[in-house]
């Protein structure tokens, strides 16, 4: 099938008030099937000379009724939502409030990586939190507890105490600031180390995590793993797998997913 390509600036002036908002290294085009006169608008850039989705993807009827909506994160398919219709106040806005929660989500979850340095693009900082980022390596190696202590600085919008093991379960719970409205965060947490052909595994299972804000919180899971090199604690990036599943905003049951990957 045929599709009719047009940059967004070619766009009604309509359409343009009801399209996806992009991240800030995607261009924001449209396809236009001559067949059923629906409309397609999504987030990507070329790379190699390939379109690689990035953000938001967004599905019309030939009304022009939102019909779906889809999350991407550098090619990869993350949020998965399901046909919605174009009513004000009601799926439209849960459906655009559940994956603002998630990129959240994502942005709080750079405290777990292992080597923070490099991390964080936005207005949340945790790269200058850990002092002593050798730990965690010697922590996992020898599988011994982790003793950590987070406070407020120019690099670092997370605060408080906690003992990571690699041989059980433990809990996390954090102040946080800059991080939208959002001020704290409580997980149970499990992380381990298992042999890889780049070094070694780093995975990391959120069973129970919670963020709150004054007027609102969500409930959530994650799954998260990656290659790290034991030398350096460098992390190899085509390496990631991970998924972040909300599970509850505001005490109430969803159902929304996205990848999780990091920058660094």
């Amino acid at each position: 099938m045929k599709y009719i390509f047009a940059v967004i600036a070619s766009l009604s002036v309509a359409w343009a008030q009801t399209v996806p908002h992009c991240p800030l290294e995607s261009i924001l085009v449209e396809f236009i099937s001559p067949i059923t006169g629906g409309k397609k608008a999504f987030c990507g850039y070329v790379k190699d000379g390939v379109t690689i989705k990035h953000g938001e993807e967004w599905s019309f009827d030939r009304s022009g009724v939102l019909i779906k909506k889809l999350q991407y994160q550098h090619g990869v398919e993350g949020v998965v939502l399901a046909p919605t219709y174009n009513i004000p106040g009601t799926e439209e806005a849960a459906i655009g409030s559940e994956t603002k929660i998630l990129d959240t989500i994502g942005e709080l979850l750079q405290v777990l990586t292992l080597k923070k340095s490099n991390i964080g693009k936005g207005m949340f900082k945790v790269k200058g939190c850990d002092s002593r980022p050798a730990d965690w390596l010697k922590g996992a190696m020898f599988n011994s507890p982790v003793q950590k202590s987070y406070i407020f600085g120019e690099a670092c919008d997370v605060k408080g105490s906690f003992t990571a093991n690699f041989m059980q379960e433990f809990p996390m719970t954090l102040d946080l600031r800059n991080l939208q409205d959002f001020t704290k965060t409580n997980m149970t947490l499990k992380m381990s180390i298992n042999k890889s052909p780049q070094g070694i595994r780093y995975l990391f299972d959120v069973l129970d995590g919670f963020i709150s804000a004054p007027t609102r919180n969500a409930n959530f899971r994650v799954q998260y793993e990656v290659d790290i090199n034991p030398m350096t604690g460098e992390a190899n990036k085509s390496s990631q797998k991970g998924k972040v599943f909300l599970t509850k905003v505001d005490g109430k049951e969803v159902k929304a997913e996205a990848a999780l990957m990091f920058d660094n």
